[in-house]
């Protein structure tokens, strides 16, 4: 079974255990799944913009999924087990869904773009991510991810096989974007030139 067909109730249901808010202000809308050709894909779960208003708050846990937050707006901060973070204007959060994480306005409004996502591979970016660094970015040096979560959203919420295949790119390309930059980042080297 395909977690976009588990995905609106186990996030639901996580939501109304921990959240403090109108749950119809934060649920994203829903993704169309086709399981046979997603089974070896990365594939978008669930997703939109939302704006979460103080003094709300929007927690969860133990959800099969992972996450990336996109700040559009405003200021929040997320809490985990034993940290908390503040995300600014153009940060993204890169989160694994089963760990707990709530999420607070710090402004009057802070206006998000939320992916829930999954596939087989996306735990190994995450914990190569992890070994680096906590997974939080700032993406004003990175507009191409940025751009590629802005097409994911354009697909719309139905899924083609041409769909599923451009999903799938677009996740992987943010995922390795993402690495890769850290990886640089890490060993001190500048990307490799584009060759025509």
């Amino acid at each position: 079974m395909q977690i976009t067909e588990l995905f609106p109730s186990t996030l639901q249901i996580a939501l109304m255990e921990y959240s403090d808010g109108a749950l119809k202000d934060f649920m994203p809308d829903f993704y169309t799944s086709l399981p046979d050709l997603q089974e070896h894909l990365l594939y978008p779960c669930a997703g939109g913009t939302r704006q979460i208003h103080r003094p709300d708050s929007f927690a969860f846990q133990d959800v099969d999924g992972y996450l990336f937050l996109y700040t559009r707006k405003g200021q929040g901060v997320i809490h985990t087990e034993g940290d908390s973070l503040p995300l600014n204007e153009k940060s993204l959060l890169f989160w694994d869904c089963r760990d707990y994480l709530q999420l607070r306005p710090v402004t009057p409004e802070w206006t998000v773009y939320l992916l829930f996502f999954q596939g087989d591979a996306v735990s190994v970016y995450y914990e190569e991510i992890c070994k680096l660094r906590f997974p939080v970015f700032s993406l004003s040096e990175h507009a191409l991810i940025a751009d590629n979560l802005r097409r994911i959203t354009e697909l719309g919420m139905t899924t083609s096989p041409h769909h599923a295949f451009e999903e799938n790119r677009l996740l992987t390309d943010i995922l390795s974007d993402l690495l890769l930059d850290l990886h640089m980042g890490q060993s001190g080297s500048k990307a490799a030139p584009h060759i025509s």
